[in-house]
């Protein structure tokens, strides 16, 4: 980001514009009394000290996860939207070396209980034929996979429950 744009007022522009959290958001509150060319630098200095902890990252991703909303039967957008969340947790976690945590029980049951009552029970089949199959614990990535079949059925243009 920092090559593209020379001028330090775009620099701060662009990192508002990629901040998504309200509790981010006021770092730059406390800071907007600096000069432009002093606010950005100062401003990266304040995320990078709060908020550049790979643990923090990940346990943020984590907690995310787990306070997500329960997903209504036929929710394909909501389907979609959880397994992109899915896919982030799993690409900073994997990054950061955190993926045992993914593959814990408690994680993967506080995960599926977002689902619906009928995709918990397609889930647990699965589950259950895969760990005697595999004959260990069944992995997040089983269950990243399964919610990725999900959702594409669940966003099928031509077959999918508000299609048909």
């Amino acid at each position: 980001m920092e090559a593209r744009v020379q001028d330090p007022v775009d620099h701060l522009i662009l990192l508002i514009d990629h901040t998504l959290y309200r509790e981010v958001k006021s770092i730059f509150e406390t800071c907007m009394y600096l000069e432009p060319t002093v606010l950005y630098g100062r401003v990266k200095t304040l995320l990078q000290e709060n908020y550049g902890n790979p643990i923090l990252i990940a346990n943020l991703y984590l907690e995310k996860l787990r306070q997500w909303p329960r997903i209504l039967e036929s929710d394909g957008k909501s389907i979609r939207e959880f397994l992109v969340n899915l896919i982030k947790c799993r690409s900073v976690m994997s990054d950061q070396s955190f993926t045992n945590e993914l593959n814990t029980f408690s994680f993967l049951q506080s995960v599926c209980i977002k689902l619906p009552i009928r995709t918990q029970r397609k889930w647990l089949e699965t589950a259950h034929i895969l760990s005697f199959r595999i004959y260990r614990s069944v992995a997040f990535c089983y269950f990243l996979s399964f919610i990725r079949k999900e959702s594409e059925l669940a966003n099928n243009p031509s077959y999918s429950p508000g299609a048909l």
